[in-house]
């Protein structure tokens, strides 16, 4: 378990920076539905920090080693040539009015 004195410090001043970032909403929740809410939703709130950290670090993962997303060929085709929608729609031109 974590018995280092740096690691326990480390986390309790990651615990404290949460609770300070969110202490008006832990104060709505306090006002709106009581203290017992507002105490609940810090355990919830660490517990979705550290599940967007995982999802972070997994998505970092995944982009060294798949690599960057490509758009399809047809699509970077279309794209190079000058293509904005398709199927390619003829336009009528708008001419202006011969002025005598």
């Amino acid at each position: 378990m974590a018995t280092q004195p740096s690691l326990l410090f480390g986390v309790g001043v990651c615990v404290l920076f949460v609770i300070v970032n969110n202490r008006a909403q832990y104060r709505c929740f306090a006002r709106d539905c009581g203290i017992a809410v507002a105490l609940a939703a810090i355990p919830l709130d660490l517990v979705s920090y550290v599940f967007h950290g995982f999802g972070i670090v997994c998505g970092c993962f995944l982009r060294e080693v798949i690599g960057e997303l490509k758009p399809y060929p047809t699509v970077e085709t279309f794209s190079e040539v000058g293509v904005r929608r398709w199927p390619p729609v003829l336009m009528k031109r708008l001419t202006m009015p011969d002025r005598a």
